[in-house]
């Protein structure tokens, strides 16, 4: 069956290192994302993602920034800032700081709660966890991850999470009972990519990135392929729909670990891109 394919375009000539969690704040009309090693969080306008601004800056990584309501939520290294205007909390420490494991993608629960991933930088530990943070109370809702990636509800309520070295697009539909963790479907590529980021879109379809493999591709629940967004960058990190008809689509991509060839062949490394899905 021929999918239909879509073309990404890059935006400004920003670079970021490692960009990730890309989000739609429908109430403000903008898009949020992160730099994830300098701890940089930006916002624009869907008509001036080539000049954000920066909303906050962090001291360490930031995995994922999350908008609730007139709140910024940071997964900050090993801990979560909550900033309000000029106010900014911090919870203790969710699990030790030892400059290996930190915080990965997120997002928030219905009740406003982060619910984030860990990983450890350079490593396949398959120790990793998906968390649920409520103040300082932290509850596993995952364990014996190997690195934790895109996380996003669904429509019906059930939660899917990617598992990139694992290869896995799970779900999970009761996260206050049993937890019983279900592979939705299995990313094998020929290209050696791993999935990455993740959207999930009003019908229930999954937009996921593929790192490595420069696209964005649209599937079904059950892992039928329903569309290909081709970036001109090879490691895609995350994405999301965006405006008033969430008929666009927004990238980020990450050019960390490449190398000065690599950077020639594929230049728009580092950059957001868009593409108009329809």
């Amino acid at each position: 069956m021929t999918v239909p394919t879509w073309p990404a375009r890059s935006v400004g000539d920003a670079r970021l290192e490692l960009g990730e969690c890309a989000r739609w704040v429908p109430e403000l009309g903008r898009v949020t994302w992160v730099d994830i090693e300098s701890g940089t969080v930006f916002a624009a306008s869907p008509d001036r993602l080539d000049d954000p601004a920066v909303l906050a800056r962090a001291d360490g990584s930031v995995g994922c920034a999350l908008t609730r309501g007139d709140e910024l939520v940071l997964a900050n290294e090993n801990r979560v800032v909550r900033i309000r205007g000029e106010e900014e909390r911090v919870s203790r420490a969710l699990f030790p700081a030892d400059g290996v494991r930190r915080f990965n993608d997120g997002c928030l629960d219905p009740s406003g709660r982060l619910i984030a991933g860990t990983l450890s930088r350079g490593v396949d530990s398959g120790t990793e966890q998906l968390l649920r943070i409520d103040g300082d109370g932290v509850e596993v809702l995952r364990s014996g991850v190997r690195l934790s990636n895109g996380v996003a509800f669904h429509p019906d309520g059930r939660l899917f999470h990617v598992d990139s070295f694992a290869r896995t697009v799970s779900w999970c539909g009761d996260l206050d009972g049993e937890r019983r963790w279900q592979t939705a479907f299995t990313v094998d590529d020929p290209s050696g990519g791993l999935p990455d980021g993740l959207h999930i879109d009003a019908g229930g379809a999954l937009w996921l990135c593929v790192w490595g493999a420069g696209e964005v591709r649209r599937y079904s629940e059950h892992g039928v392929l329903l569309g290909r967004v081709v970036v001109p960058a090879p490691r895609v990190t995350s994405c999301a729909l965006i405006g008033t008809d969430a008929d666009v689509l927004v990238i980020t991509t990450a050019r960390e670990g490449m190398d000065d060839r690599a950077l020639a062949r594929s230049p728009g490394s580092g950059a957001m891109f868009v593409a108009d899905v329809g």
